[in-house]
């Protein structure tokens, strides 16, 4: 088969890690007949559930559309939204929130002669938090389908495009519920002051989750110790072990909140679980022979290559299942190397053959996250 020479589109292809919710074909979509419209000051007319969910039905037929941008957040969205979850469609949204003028351009703007009035723009205030407001509350409420919101139409002026990222940060959020409705709207100052409140709220609450969770599994070694003289730790032991579960369950919860998807979030935990217990059995006993064995050392840089390949990866699905896969390899690659420079401490407890199925035990998790990692980022994608 012959296969073109030149492609002209190369340079602007988009790589598939960079796709919105990792979906190839995607179409604008409203719904509305001949004789419907949406609600632009005269009231809507907007097309019944069976039409809706006809046209979904057809969107979704054999992949043909993974996602659908809807306009607004008024009664028509929404409706749209629930008959997804309620049918169970394959179809991710790019949710809109109309924004109606609060400044006049009518200097710049072809089709107005003349300024907008003031009493439009208190108006227009008005209904532009409310739309906002319906905007957050639904892109809350179906978490697992709206996968990003559009703020205002195709284009804003200047004195919105701030408060597009304002809007977009509370809602990415995901700490947000729809506020009380007043008469004014935010300035984009005070959605700045709100977002970085939300944010720091939530992180503060995560925070006191994994200090709560980390002080819970720190009590079963010290009430061991109360029962038995086998358990015997020290203030160092339990320093350690509480930096690691504390260090180890923030990343997770900090991590996995950027996604939606049980296959990204289960990935997550795998990867961190995996690299907790490396961590504690090299500092306990020691794979390869002692703890204090330098081979051991080498499990240092099987860690680095993980954390340097997240940064690379941006913690992006597809491109962290490399990064697994990668980490798998170099934990593969610790015991051969320690077999040409440290034989003789191989032949201590556990063993070779123990050494080699230890190092096997995490090369798998670090398989097993990377193949979650790249469900994660495939499962939306239409088959080719």
């Amino acid at each position: 088969m012959c296969q073109p020479s030149n492609n002209p589109f190369k340079d602007i292809q988009q790589n598939r890690d960079d796709l919105l919710a990792g979906v190839t074909t995607a179409v604008a979509y409203s719904g509305f007949r001949q004789g419907q419209h949406p609600d632009r000051g005269n009231r809507a007319v907007n097309p019944s559930e069976e039409e809706k969910l006809e046209d979904l039905q057809i969107l979704a037929r054999n992949q043909n559309f993974g996602l659908i941008r809807l306009y607004d957040s008024q009664e028509n969205p929404k409706a749209v939204l629930r008959i997804i979850k309620d049918n169970n469609i394959k179809i991710k949204v790019k949710l809109g929130i109309w924004l109606e003028a609060e400044i006049s351009n009518h200097e710049g703007c072809p089709w107005l002669d003349e300024p907008i009035p003031a009493d439009i723009f208190k108006k227009n205030k008005d209904k532009n938090r409310k739309e906002i407001d319906r905007g957050i509350h639904l892109a809350n409420a179906y978490q697992d389908i709206v996968v990003a919101v559009t703020v205002g139409n195709v284009a804003l002026v200047e004195a919105f495009a701030q408060k597009d990222l304002e809007v977009a940060a509370l809602i990415h959020a995901r700490t947000i519920e729809s506020t009380e409705i007043s008469t004014n709207t935010s300035t984009p100052d005070e959605l700045k002051k709100k977002t970085l409140k939300s944010i720091r709220s939530s992180i503060r609450r995560q925070v006191v989750y994994v200090a709560f969770a980390t002080a819970s599994i720190l009590m079963v070694p010290l009430l061991a110790m109360q029962l038995t003289g086998e358990v015997n730790w020290s203030l160092f032991d339990f320093i350690i072990m509480g930096i690691l579960l504390f260090g180890t369950g923030l990343t997770y919860v900090l991590i996995s909140r950027l996604s939606d998807s049980i296959a990204y979030r289960a990935a997550v935990g795998v990867a961190v679980v995996a690299g907790l217990l490396l961590i504690w059995i090299n500092l306990a006993v020691g794979i390869i022979g002692s703890e204090n064995n330098p081979a051991n050392q080498l499990y240092i840089v099987v860690l680095i290559v993980g954390i340097i390949g997240a940064c690379i990866a941006r913690l992006r699905p597809l491109a962290m299942a490399r990064t697994l896969f990668v980490t798998a390899l170099a934990q593969l690659l610790v015991p051969m190397i320690a077999m040409l420079i440290w034989r003789p401490s191989l032949e201590n407890a556990p063993g070779i053959i123990g050494v080699f199925i230890l190092n096997a035990f995490f090369a798998a998790l670090f398989i097993v996250s990377g193949k979650l990692f790249r469900h994660a980022g495939t499962n939306d994608l239409p088959a080719e």
